[in-house]
């Protein structure tokens, strides 16, 4: 009976064990460890056994991602992109990497048999199981070329402007702020715009001509518009940069700041355009429709409209990023900008999310009217904010705003 005993205890704690190994949480008293998901990650909780034993659990892949392209399914290892990423929650989603032969260029969430798009810079505020749509990649056009071409110099500038930090000491000035000082430096360079959006380091231009290598980096600074491949949108690349330099430096909540250089300060400068035509008060509505987001003779152009409203959008990644790159975000934004969801991302960050008209048109006069450095610009463009027939003007640039950004 002893010798019986002795071989039915071994016996039985192998048994025991072995369950564990199976996986059953329920033989032994486990004690948990939860490893949280990064970027690169699944998350799990690991389960350590009194016996020795443990297993793990994986879970919450908050966003994971399905490869079609054209609608169709393609074979996932045509494909050397990560099939999953974890996007913590109340964080900005900011798409895939593209790869050698594909790009993602659509984003998309099902429900009930439709789908909804998904766009760059959209906060994530639930779990979500999104598809990529990929574009294959063939030939390049030249506006493509020349896309890419600005990307790589925005690149070449950021890591120039990091090897500045190292050399020089520096660690409280963000290399992709340097950066953006250098694109406006000879156009926006004035002492309101230093003010505002800080000064470049006076012997940071030497430094940039000195390890440029084969980019001509200063070409940056006399770039006029940009064309977006996907939409062959035109866009005013220093303007745009310039706006986003003011959002970095300021935060890109500050409406305060960031109005003036933006939307808000190039429709007062518009308003001060049309006062010089001296026109009838019944006349000024329709010029004013004639000259806003046109793509001639206006101080408030399209190509201006859009580089303001993407400056902010960008912006607003930017900040929501540890890893912040000026060109890759520029990448990402505009493989997938589509005009309502720009719109949409301007007025939850801009705007503060009012869709209301009327709310709007008094929100937006309030930020004239309220802030010093608007009411100071306005009187340089000439504008009387107490007069008649100045008001007409601003209300009537003010109405023709909130159309385009709701419509």
């Amino acid at each position: 009976m002893k010798k019986t005993k002795l071989l039915i205890l071994p016996l039985f704690l192998f048994i025991v064990c072995l369950v564990c190994l199976c996986g059953c949480q329920h033989s032994h008293s486990h004690t948990p460890n939860v490893v949280n998901p990064t970027t690169t990650s699944l998350g799990y909780t690991e389960y350590s056994c009194s016996c020795g034993d443990f297993y793990r659990q994986d879970y919450t892949c908050l966003l994971s991602f399905t490869s079609i392209t054209e609608n169709n399914n393609i074979q996932s290892n045509l494909l050397p992109v990560i099939q999953s990423q974890i996007v913590a929650l109340n964080e900005n989603f900011i798409g895939v990497n593209n790869t050698n032969s594909f790009r993602a260029v659509e984003y998309r969430v099902y429900s009930n048999n439709s789908y909804t798009n998904l766009y760059i810079g959209q906060n994530i505020s639930t779990s979500l199981n999104i598809t990529i749509v990929w574009e294959q990649i063939t030939t390049l056009t030249e506006t493509e070329i020349a896309f890419n071409d600005l990307l790589a110099k925005i690149k070449k500038l950021e890591q120039i402007s990091e090897q500045y930090n190292i050399e020089k000491n520096i660690a409280n000035i963000d290399p992709n702020l340097r950066a953006m000082h250098y694109i406006r430096y000879t156009r926006y360079n004035t002492t309101q715009w230093n003010m505002l959006a800080g000064t470049l380091e006076s012997d940071f231009v030497d430094y940039v001509e000195q390890n440029m290598g084969q980019y001509d980096l200063a070409s940056l600074q006399s770039m006029s518009n940009f064309i977006v491949p996907k939409t062959n949108e035109e866009i005013d690349f220093v303007h745009m940069i310039a706006v986003m330099n003011v959002a970095c430096n300021a935060g890109v909540k500050n409406h305060n700041y960031n109005d003036l250089p933006g939307w808000l300060g190039d429709l007062c400068q518009l308003a001060g355009q049309i006062k010089k035509l001296e026109l009838a008060e019944s006349d000024i509505y329709t010029k004013a429709q004639e000259l806003f987001a046109a793509t001639t003779n206006s101080s408030f152009s399209i190509y201006d409209l859009i580089a303001d409203l993407d400056a902010i959008n960008i912006m607003q990644i930017y900040e929501n990023l540890e890893e912040k790159s000026i060109s890759s975000i520029m990448e990402q934004y505009y493989n997938a900008v589509k005009m309502r969801n720009r719109k949409d991302s301007f007025i939850i960050t801009a705007l503060d999310g009012e869709t209301n008209v009327q709310t709007l048109k008094s929100n937006i006069r309030s930020r004239i009217t309220d802030s010093t450095l608007m009411a100071v610009w306005c009187y340089t463009e000439g504008l009387n904010l107490t007069a008649s027939y100045d008001n007409i003007i601003i209300d009537s640039l003010i109405d023709l705003f909130i159309n385009y950004i709701l419509n």
